[in-house]
């Protein structure tokens, strides 16, 4: 059984199931345009712009989302010719916002979507953040306008950077519903005459949909939005953490203290038991010839060569029941979020197809996420990638032991650098119904080492 896989290959399993939400008061998406590539987009949806220098271009298909299409804004930083759209009388309510876009040019109030004013702004704070509490916010945006308890994640990350020609999923929430009275989209400062101030609030971009509702989603239904959005737009689960033992988060559950010591045969001061079907040694037990490169030296807080990473793998037990590392901590919890960090080997090791899985009695073996691909999810060696429940995955029952399992790799070995398991206990208040979406906030990050 696979409870909340999500493998993100090819078109969303289950059809458009964000509709199926309720309480959209507005979609856009560039797709639902009967346009050719290079049109100029004179209307999407109810918005329009009448004066042709100031109208954004269609673009058919964009490799960077997928091959999706999108509405390309230009930013030109003159009244005359910075490109938006317009809605007079819009009276959408509204009170979380998700954007999927892309930023060319970053800098100061660049504007996505805005009241066409100075209010109710969805806006860049400088070349790496949205203003949002911590970034500049102030009571004429979108989150701060219900006062400062509104928040913005980008890619499902709470206060997430973007990066400039980097598509990413922006969500805004407003502490409070909000009404657009009318409504912008590329702009957010009406210019009258002489010379324009707001120039450099063009938006500078592509934008490939729009999506707004009246509430706060539950965590089950802000995975559902961000899963689609990504399958339909080509953009990838996780967040990149950097390179290093130094990008690991540290203090994970099968050593919090950061003392385990894998020295002795049998590792110490580690608050788990582990277990593998494939060279499980520590480095000084085990087969001397291979010992340095055991399965257990996934959870060493170590990347590199040697003992810091598990290597080769027998590549016809990963093609036939899989090859397995795990802990058991004892007691049930819920997987809050993970990492997995590659080898410092060749890519063509990085497993492709591979799984997390939880279990109560180390026989019975259920998907929590799943990872299936044509290529290695890596961009680098010794790269930390973290990944959350209630954004990357969702995990719908408790479980003692977790484990990683490879399927295949992009050849015939395997090799894998680190893994860290971070866990919520099973609340002591928890009602009989496993209420889970109440355990933890969505995208919550724990503090990094």
């Amino acid at each position: 059984m696979t409870l909340g896989a999500a493998v993100l290959i090819g078109p969303f399993a289950q059809g458009d199931v964000i509709d199926d939400i309720g309480s959209i008061t507005l979609r856009l998406q560039a797709s639902d345009l009967v346009l050719t590539d290079g049109d100029p987009v004179s209307a999407w949806g109810s918005f329009s712009q009448a004066t042709a220098a100031k109208q954004p271009t269609y673009v058919a298909s964009d490799s960077q989302f997928g091959g999706a299409a999108v509405v390309d804004f230009d930013g030109i930083t003159t009244h005359e010719d910075g490109d938006a759209l317009t809605w007079s009388g819009a009276g959408v309510i509204a009170r979380t916002i998700y954007a999927v876009a892309n930023v060319e040019t970053g800098g100061g109030n660049r504007g996505l979507v805005s009241n066409n004013s100075d209010a109710l702004n969805v806006r860049l704070s400088d070349n790496s953040y949205y203003r949002s509490p911590g970034h500049a916010q102030d009571g004429n945006d979108f989150t701060g306008a219900g006062g400062l308890e509104g928040s913005m994640a980008l890619n499902g990350v709470p206060d997430g950077a973007y990066t400039i020609n980097s598509p990413h999923i922006v969500t805004m929430v407003s502490a409070n519903n909000q009404t657009y009275s009318n409504m912008a989209i590329g702009n957010n400062r009406v210019f009258t005459s002489g010379v324009d101030p707001w120039a450099t609030r063009y938006w500078d971009g592509q934008i490939a949909e729009i999506l707004v509702f009246d509430r706060e989603l539950t965590l089950k239904e802000n995975y559902t939005v961000l899963t689609q959005l990504r399958q339909t737009y080509g953009l990838s689960r996780g967040q990149v953490l950097g390179t290093g033992a130094g990008a690991l988060l540290g203090g994970d559950a099968t050593d919090p203290e950061n003392d385990g010591d894998d020295t002795p045969a049998a590792g110490a001061n580690f608050n788990a038991t582990f277990f593998s079907n494939q060279e499980p040694y520590f480095s000084d037990s085990g087969d001397p010839s291979s010992s340095l490169e055991g399965a257990y030296d996934v959870f060493d807080n170590k990347l590199g060569g040697g003992e810091a990473k598990w290597c080769c793998g027998n590549s016809s037990l990963m093609n036939s029941e899989g090859l397995y590392v795990g802990a058991d901590f004892g007691d049930l919890a819920l997987l809050d979020h993970f990492t997995i960090a590659s080898s410092n080997d060749s890519p063509l090791r990085d497993a492709i197809h591979w799984a997390i899985q939880g279990s109560t009695d180390g026989s019975t073996w259920e998907d929590v996420f799943v990872q299936n691909d044509t290529a290695t999810i890596w961009t680098a060696r010794d790269q930390v990638i973290e990944f959350s429940h209630g954004v990357d995955y969702l995990q719908t029952k408790l479980y003692s032991q977790y484990r990683y399992i490879a399927y295949a790799s992009g050849g015939t070995e395997h090799a894998l650098g680190e893994l860290e398991f971070f866990l919520i206990p099973t609340p002591a208040a928890l009602p009989a119904g496993l209420a889970l979406m109440g355990l933890a906030a969505a995208g919550r990050r724990s503090t990094r080492r």
